[in-house]
């Protein structure tokens, strides 16, 4: 009697344990390196990512503004680019994948990439391609991965990778576990500044306080 006592309580001790072990593990998948595109110095005293959605037209005043920001300061801040996707903009999605398979299939136009699909978001916003199929949308991505070198029959091959899809979705719930919900938002020395609107004056005071600190 007594040695089944034992072994009850030996049993409870281990579910506890397994409970607490659980309670560990993380709730969405690890990615295998850290999501986002890099532009700049690694050892630069700041860090700055951007969360952006690249049907946003928020975002896309946002990233005139980084450009900006960026040649005026090329040695002090590392920066970092993560596609964010938001639900109610319905080609947003695909404009990351697209995003994805330049990056994949010409790594070195990749920003040059992000200027584009800005410059023509107007085209693929949900008013105009609300009567479109699913493959014209894809074919104005094409034709803008097209200007930095993307040859077509590889665009829509890799348009169908679902590893890519998948770093599409991963890296999405990725910048969620940081407390992004919405564009643009930035990590600025790894705080959150939430659906930020500053303009460029705003970004170089706060930037050159961050320095004249370091």
């Amino acid at each position: 009697m007594v040695g089944r006592i034992l072994l009850l309580f030996v049993v409870c001790l281990y579910l506890v344990d397994c409970q607490n072990t659980w309670d560990y593990l993380p709730t969405q998948p690890i990615p295998p390196r850290v999501p986002g595109r890099a532009m700049g110095l690694s050892v630069a005293p700041i860090r700055m990512e951007a969360f952006l959605d690249l049907q946003c037209s928020d975002s896309k005043n946002a990233w005139g503004v980084i450009r900006e920001l960026l040649d005026l300061y090329p040695t002090k801040i590392y920066f970092i680019l993560h596609e964010f996707s938001l639900s109610y903009k319905e080609n947003s999605y695909w404009a990351s994948q697209s995003a994805n398979v330049v990056n994949t299939l010409q790594p070195g136009q990749y920003f040059d990439y992000i200027d584009l699909v800005y410059e023509n978001q107007a085209a693929f916003q949900n008013s105009v391609t609300f009567d479109m199929t699913g493959a014209q949308v894809w074919g104005l991505f094409e034709s803008y991965a097209a200007q930095v070198g993307v040859e077509s029959n590889q665009f829509y091959s890799q348009m169908n990778n679902s590893t890519l899809t998948w770093q599409v979705t991963r890296n999405w719930k990725w910048a969620a576990s940081k407390g992004v919900f919405a564009t643009p938002s930035y990590l600025l020395n790894g705080v959150l500044l939430p659906n930020c609107l500053w303009d460029l004056e705003t970004w170089v005071g706060q930037i050159e306080q961050l320095l004249h600190e370091t």
